[in-house]
């Protein structure tokens, strides 16, 4: 409860400035990578990424208490 008032404002706007970020930049380097591999191995390659980012959520889920816990 240290940061009450401001730990969804935080969020979201975190959450807003990487969201915006990954939209603009995904059209520079998306379709260099359908030219070059191939559809169905980019398709492929970008499944991966998207799938090995989501163990990031579930980390911060099991050890998000943890590491709010020891901010001052």
């Amino acid at each position: 409860m240290a940061y009450a008032v401001h730990d969804t404002a935080s969020a979201r706007a975190t959450n807003t400035f990487l969201r915006s970020l990954a939209g603009a930049g995904f059209p520079l380097f998306a379709t260099p990578t359908f030219h070059n591999l191939g559809v169905n191995s980019a398709s492929y390659f970008w499944g991966v990424i998207a799938v090995s980012l989501i163990t990031i959520l579930i980390l911060f889920f099991i050890f998000g208490r943890k590491l709010r816990g020891m901010s001052r």
